[in-house]
């Protein structure tokens, strides 16, 4: 009796193309993950006193600060290093697409997947910066909730 691989000789060669497809798929998703996360991005602000660079997960990573921003208030330089971040994290989008793009990676599913999730992380909207952000909370405010608690100190 012969066996099923004798029987079907076609859908082990689809089989073996099927997976050889998906091992190519994986392996680029792989090369363009890592491409992606060696990027880097940079952003300034306040004409140039401000200079952010952050990371492939848009973390801060570098600031530099002019001389020239002792000129200003702390609020003033608070608002730029928040803007300079936010131009660093764009820039770092805008790496992330044209890397995708040079190989063709935007055009798979894979890849348009990988570059969305990528980059809807760094561009999500963020709330402008307000006094609220940029000031320290009182100590009141701190302590208020837990002011009717009862520590156990044993």
């Amino acid at each position: 009796m012969s066996s099923l691989d004798d029987a079907y000789p076609e859908a082990d060669l689809w089989v073996d193309d099927w997976q050889a497809g998906l091992e190519e798929r994986l392996a680029r998703t792989r090369a363009l993950a890592g491409r992606l996360h060696a990027l880097t991005g940079t952003g300034t602000a306040g004409g140039g006193l401000v200079v952010v660079a952050v990371d492939s997960s848009g973390s801060l990573t570098g600031l530099q600060l002019s001389e020239e921003v002792r000129r200003h208030s702390a609020r003033w330089i608070a608002e730029q290093v928040l803007a300079a971040s936010e131009a660093a994290r764009v820039d770092l989008a805008r790496q992330a697409a044209e890397v995708a793009g040079q190989d063709g990676d935007d055009e798979t599913a894979e890849g348009r997947v990988l570059l969305a999730a990528f980059t809807d992380r760094l561009t999500a909207p963020t709330a402008a910066p307000s006094a609220d952000r940029l000031t320290a909370p009182s100590a009141d405010r701190l302590t208020a909730p837990f002011a009717d608690r009862r520590w156990d100190t044993r």
